[in-house]
């Protein structure tokens, strides 16, 4: 009986600090609202920034000379070497700093100029080594609830190039 008491009360107090920190956001809210207002304001001018300057995060949407025609003959150059999932476009990025990805083990033989084929659909990821015409290492993409979107596609070292549909530009 008295493990019982001693589980109960630990349970207890589990529940009493996820309870705290579940309404710390709330408790700030109503105890400092100029410090909130603070945090909502400059949260919303930073993604109004970023989201019409990107470049100040690292990222660029478009690089010079990518064109959904260059980006199809990639996919295409691409699927010579190797079978790639079929009724996807993929988001095509560039490594731009090798030293800033080499933690990661996809990006562990990675240079700079390597493309990067995320098909988020099929979950896989392809590094393509242009200059070698070679497949460097294949991957799986790990999705988000919310977004799809992935470790790989979030790093600050990968250029985004497109994420035009080569298959609708082949037809």
């Amino acid at each position: 009986m008295n493990e019982e008491g001693s589980k109960s009360g630990i349970l207890l107090r589990i529940v009493k600090i996820l309870f705290s920190l579940l309404i710390f956001p709330f408790r700030l809210i109503i105890t400092n609202p100029k410090i909130f207002l603070v945090i909502l304001i400059s949260s919303f001018i930073t993604f109004i920034l970023i989201k019409k300057n990107p470049k100040l995060l690292g990222i660029q949407t478009q690089l010079e000379g990518s064109s959904p025609e260059s980006i199809t003959e990639l996919v295409n150059e691409v699927g010579r070497i190797i079978a790639l999932p079929e009724g996807e476009s993929p988001t095509v990025a560039t490594v731009t700093d090798k030293e800033a990805v080499k933690n990661q083990p996809f990006f562990a033989k990675a240079e700079n100029g390597d493309k990067v084929l995320i098909f988020s659909a099929a979950k896989k990821a392809y590094l393509y080594r242009p200059s070698e015409k070679k497949i460097i290492e294949v991957g799986v993409v790990s999705l988000g609830k919310e977004k799809e979107s992935t470790n790989l596609e979030n790093s600050e070292s990968l250029q985004k190039v497109d994420e035009s549909s080569p298959s609708a530009n082949q037809k």
